[in-house]
């Protein structure tokens, strides 16, 4: 079953909508099949490619085949299990050519609802493949290892979840702190970018981790993200921004899927954590949306130009929101602006992010954002918004003038999202997620402080928060499949 649910991003008049499907935790799979993935090689002319979408949940998949230049008929088919080059046991049988269409030399099959016969964690880990077997290749004449692709998460943070897990903490009577993290995991990769912002963190961020555990109780530290001294923060009184770009996640892929992980917080007054956020696995795709939002007004003595952001759903926005004046004369626009300051408002009035200038953008992530003021007197703001409403403000000090207020969604295309009894093929062409997920990696070879790094965790966080799980064949497995576009086994 379907769930539409929409989210509205509005500046002024005008409204961002995206559509979203509520699924359970799913994952794409691609294959390139082919002969030179068997073992041996087989020569095979012929060639195919497919999807599957897997619910990590349920164990179930659907399965999308497409076989060209296949003028044989076809004995079986079958998922195995094998890393690419290595000869693979088959886990679950798909059939032969009477459960395929044909069309000349081209076949074709959809399976619904499958069970994955083999083990979980190894088709997570790109260690299971198609195989494809005739009366001339009786063991496969073509064959495709299936690769998962990027997945989208996302936590929201407030208080109220460290309080279910440690109800006897009075000091988290006085915390407000909250925000949201957006996160992209390549489960075959085992490496996570993610980003995050908390707001009204009146205390001194101390350390912050991934954990593994259900909704509140309170479990152990799987990977150390560091204190709000790292360079990866950025910290601007009460508000933190941090970008972490390939993460290597230390603890179990299928937790991190299914719900079972969570951000946490800590701070100097709540050592055991002051605010956190249940990971969990995004299913929202995105329908009809704006990409930019804009709002022209007069800013002057007593005068803000107002703007509504609202983030509606259950998931958090990351979004750039800038404040324009000077650049717009080069438009044609009369009485500009020249110093506009940009504030941002939660539903309780509170002021939970500003900037005066955005600066010199060399170096800064900025740099390569689409839409951020090149004049370094206006002001820009890039946050991961949790739902909620809020409400952008343009001043401009002393002086007056007309300014330009926008907002901009950051997030391409969301990854797929297909139950059991989903359609898949409207998915196959999605590889907007899969260009941001590497997008970020090179990002981060670039920009070094965006990269993350390895930290091992001080006395006093091994007091508060335990001492990290022990690794698990999923936090210590390798990835299966290496770089190489093809390996002859």
């Amino acid at each position: 079953m379907k769930l539409s649910l929409f989210r509205r991003v509005s500046v002024a008049v005008a409204s961002l909508a995206l559509t979203a499907f509520a699924s359970a935790q799913t994952l794409q799979f691609r294959a390139t099949i082919n002969g030179g993935q068997e073992v041996p090689a087989s020569g095979s002319a012929a060639t195919g490619s497919a999807v599957m979408i897997y619910d990590v949940g349920t164990n179930k998949y659907d399965l999308v085949v497409t076989l060209n230049n296949f003028p044989t008929t076809l004995l079986s088919s079958q998922v195995e299990e094998g890393a690419l080059g290595a000869a693979g046991t088959g886990v679950s049988n798909l059939g032969g050519e009477a459960v395929y269409t044909r069309s000349g030399n081209t076949l074709t099959a959809t399976f619904r609802n499958q069970t994955y016969g083999g083990t979980k964690l190894t088709l997570l880990r790109n260690g299971a493949a198609l195989n494809f077997a005739t009366g001339a290749f009786a063991s496969g004449e073509i064959r495709g290892q299936l690769i998962a692709q990027p997945k989208r998460l996302y936590a929201n943070v407030d208080v109220s979840q460290e309080r279910a897990a440690f109800p006897a903490n009075a000091n988290l009577a006085s915390a407000v702190g909250f925000g949201a993290a957006v996160m992209t995991y390549d489960v075959g990769l085992n490496k996570v970018n993610l980003r995050i912002s908390t707001y009204n963190y009146n205390n001194t961020l101390t350390a912050s981790h991934y954990h593994e555990q259900l909704p509140g109780v309170s479990g152990p530290v799987v990977t150390n993200l560091g204190a709000g001294t790292v360079a990866n923060y950025t910290v601007s009184g009460n508000q933190i921004n941090g970008t972490f770009l390939n993460l290597t996640y230390s603890g179990d892929p299928i937790k991190l899927l299914s719900g079972g992980a969570y951000l946490n917080f800590h701070s100097n007054v709540n050592g055991s954590g002051e605010c956190r956020g249940q990971v969990y696995s995004s299913e929202e795709t995105a329908g009809s949306r704006l990409l930019n939002l804009s709002a022209l007004g007069a800013v002057g003595a007593g005068n803000s130009l107002i703007g509504g952001l609202n983030v509606a759903g259950p998931e958090p926005v990351r979004v750039l929101v800038t404040a324009k004046g000077p650049s717009l004369t080069a438009l044609g626009v009369a009485g500009a602006l020249a110093n506009p300051s940009l504030s941002i408002y939660d539903s309780a009035g509170r002021r939970i992010a500003t900037n005066e200038d955005v600066g010199a953008l060399t170096g800064t992530e900025l740099a390569d954002i689409y839409g951020v003021p090149t004049n370094s007197v206006e002001s820009a703001l890039v946050l991961v918004l949790p739902p909620g409403s809020y409400t952008a403000v343009v001043s401009g000090g002393t002086g007056s003038g007309t300014a330009l207020l926008e907002a901009y969604d950051l997030r391409n295309q969301a990854t797929v999202s297909a139950g059991a009894t989903g359609t898949v093929a409207e998915f196959e062409a999605d590889t907007q997620l899969l260009e941001e997920f590497h997008a970020d990696l090179k990002l981060a070879a670039e920009r070094p402080q965006f990269a993350a790094r390895t930290m091992k965790m001080t006395p006093k966080e091994l007091e508060l928060c335990g001492a990290p799980a022990a690794p698990t064949e999923s936090a210590t497995r390798r990835a299966m499949v290496p770089p190489l576009a093809l390996i002859r086994r």
